[in-house]
């Protein structure tokens, strides 16, 4: 295992970083960059621009590693700090809830889009407050949870699946399964990301599918699931008619309010995307960050 260099008097080498995220530090390295991570909130940031800036680099092509595993199965990682940070950062926003900050911006012109648009944004509203003010802790933190995708609305009708590495796992078990229960299929494969299995049926847009993962590793049988549905034609045609709407409003917010709308509608990659757009240009915003927790924690 890699042991970074990790001190109390500096932040951590960008490699540790690196390092935490790919599963690659050791005990004593994984637990200095926690104990540094609780009290800097510049690293925390860092973190969290590492795993959207690794999304990006895997969606445009110019990374080969796969995206999802950084952008989700990292999400223990990245929530963990952020459930650490939860208290500051919202009493950054409960003070700066008003008409000219990001809060008050936001919410203005989702209301401009229910007024302008008839119908399209009827039952669209952006996260609330007190919905981001509900950030993961200690729990995620300590590694019990890693992401199982495809979770939430995807187009895909032949997913590829992805999972964490299970150490010391030597095989790793996926189940998929309809709404009711009945087996799909079931494949064993030597790595925790399985292309779409030969053979097997495509899936059928606007139906929900139960993914479940197991794999025995050191510490005993690692087990997870996850919720998602191939989007219908319906459901993609209204969230794009949304985006283009959102994209032609306040420039300021756009990348944000889509971050939103995707999220409500179930769509991780796209909002991670769109995220990751206003992040670039807004690296200390809050509010991105809470909405950032959010995307990795989505449940279905």
């Amino acid at each position: 295992m890699t042991h970074a260099p990790l001190t109390t008097a500096t932040c951590p080498a960008p490699d540790a970083l690196a390092g935490y995220v790919e599963h690659r530090l050791g005990t004593y390295g994984r637990t200095g960059l926690e104990r540094h991570m609780s009290a800097c909130r510049p690293c925390r940031d860092a973190l969290a621009e590492l795993v959207l800036s690794l999304h990006a680099e895997s969606a445009s092509g110019r990374s080969p590693v796969p995206v999802k595993r950084f952008s989700y199965s990292a999400a223990a990682v990245v929530l963990s700090f952020f459930g650490l940070a939860a208290a500051g950062v919202w009493q950054d926003h409960d003070r700066a809830s008003a008409p000219g900050t990001t809060w008050g911006r936001l919410e203005a012109a989702a209301g401009e889009l229910r007024g302008e648009h008839d119908g399209l944004f009827v039952d669209f509203q952006p996260y609330s407050r007190s919905e981001l003010a509900d950030v993961p802790g200690a729990d995620v933190m300590r590694g019990t949870t890693r992401r199982l995708t495809p979770v939430g609305n995807i187009h895909a009708t032949q997913p590829e699946v992805n999972w964490f590495t299970v150490t010391g796992a030597t095989s790793y078990v996926f189940t998929l399964r309809q709404a009711d229960g009945s087996r799909i299929w079931r494949t064993e494969t030597k790595s925790p990301t399985l292309t779409w299995p030969e053979g097997a049926t495509p899936l059928t847009p606007g139906l929900r599918y139960i993914l479940s993962a197991s794999a025995d590793g050191l510490l005993g049988r690692e087990t997870t699931s996850s919720a998602f549905s191939v989007a219908s034609l319906e459901v993609k045609d209204r969230f794009e008619r949304r985006r283009t709407a959102i994209l032609s409003g306040e420039e300021d917010v756009a990348h944000l309010l889509e971050a939103h709308c995707a999220l409500r509608m179930g769509f991780l990659e796209e909002a991670a995307t769109a995220l990751e757009k206003y992040r670039r240009r807004n690296p200390g915003d809050p509010l991105g960050s809470l909405t950032l927790a959010h995307i990795l924690n989505f449940t279905p």
